[in-house]
């Protein structure tokens, strides 16, 4: 007991109200039951090796989540107890993504309800406090450390990607494996001077599978609904880039053929979507992915056009050349044509380029012959 430094999670349902407004009492605590379901089995998965509450404090009350992590007694262990809280926060996600709930509004073609999650880092106090629970006294922690972790959690509606918030604390400790968006200043209830916080962007899906002996549990969801998500995915690519970065967490995470080849389709199917919007370089993003899944001829062919689009010819003959070998090795002739034009097209836009870029030594050429 006495002074811990802590790792300090928040999560609760985004628009939560809305769904206790509009069901009666016992659909709302089956809405809720499926919330506790989920952070209770993510829990048992990504932290199976804390004790409780020596280490670890977990609690479910309605549609809040509060996990505080302090197995940590120096600067390496504080960094283990940082990985495992956001690996936590991007598991917890996943599971309410693919509750029963969240399944029936992808089938209406709804977007899944959210969570808003805040993760800090800072001092706690721990004692033995009273509890009425039981009416039994317990270990658990207190301090200024877990009211301003609420807070973070509070400006994570603001977000406009992952909705995972980190202070400043938490952002020095926080893994390599996550893409962090630039700093923004909010304005936090009873807090001064107003603290900069930083949203979780995108995630390495490999390094997280790596770093953390979870597995994905097999069966979650059968394959019309999930093809379902990915068409849900596709529909809002432009504003809801998290959800296909949980699906993608989720395919791979199986790592069987089938959900690998509906992984590599979802990428390409978002890169022609994005491609048809003029955001050449996110098509080019998304087709990445798609052949480091999946190689495969259409993907290759399509970046070769996004490429061109951007004037990036060199680029977009690699890309041509790789999709025409792909084809060959394949039966049939179905997209040869197509595949040859576009090799023409850059080779021609090349030469172009190349007499531009070299006048003077194509007129002397000229003249002398």
């Amino acid at each position: 007991m006495g002074e811990k430094w802590a790792t300090i999670l928040f999560a609760d349902i985004a628009g939560c109200a809305e769904v206790s407004n509009h069901h009666d009492l016992q659909r709302y605590s089956e809405f809720l039951k499926q919330f506790h379901e989920a952070a209770s089995e993510v829990r048992k998965r990504v932290l199976s090796r804390y004790s409780e509450p020596q280490e670890m404090e977990f609690s479910v009350r309605g549609d809040e989540v509060c996990l505080i992590l302090h197995k940590g007694k120096d600067a390496a262990s504080y960094f283990e107890d940082m990985k495992r809280g956001i690996l936590y926060a991007i598991f917890l996600k996943l599971g309410w993504l693919l509750s029963d709930h969240n399944q029936q509004r992808i089938e209406s073609a709804l977007l899944p309800m959210n969570l808003g999650i805040g993760i800090h880092h800072g001092p706690v106090w721990v004692d033995i406090y009273p509890c009425n629970i039981f009416g039994k006294d317990r270990e658990s922690s207190e301090g200024y450390s877990i009211n301003f972790a609420k807070r973070v959690e509070g400006c994570s509606r603001q977000g406009t990607s992952s909705r995972i918030f980190l202070s400043q604390a938490a952002k020095y400790l926080a893994d390599e494996a996550i893409q962090l968006d630039q700093d923004r200043q909010f304005d936090l209830k009873g807090i001064s001077p107003d603290p900069y916080l930083v949203e979780v962007k995108d995630i390495d899906v490999g390094s997280i599978l790596k770093r953390t002996d979870f597995e994905i549990p097999h069966g979650w969801l059968p394959d019309s609904t999930l093809q379902k998500y990915i068409e849900v995915a596709q529909i809002h690519s432009g504003t809801e880039q998290w959800l296909t970065r949980l699906l993608h967490l989720y395919l791979k995470g199986l790592n069987e053929e089938r959900s690998l080849l509906m992984l590599g389709k979802m990428y390409f199917n978002r890169g022609c979507t994005l491609g048809k919007l003029g955001d050449h370089k996110g098509a080019i993003e998304n087709y990445e992915i798609a052949v480091e899944v999946k190689p495969d001829w259409e993907p290759f062919l399509n970046m070769s056009v996004s490429y061109g689009e951007l004037g990036r010819w060199r680029e977009a003959l690699r890309c041509c050349e790789k999709a025409r070998d792909l084809r060959l090795s394949e039966k049939g002739r179905r997209g040869l044509k197509s595949i040859d034009q576009q090799i023409e097209m850059c080779k021609s836009q090349l030469r172009k380029r190349g007499r531009t870029k070299n006048p003077r030594r194509e007129k002397g050429v000229s003249e002398k012959h």
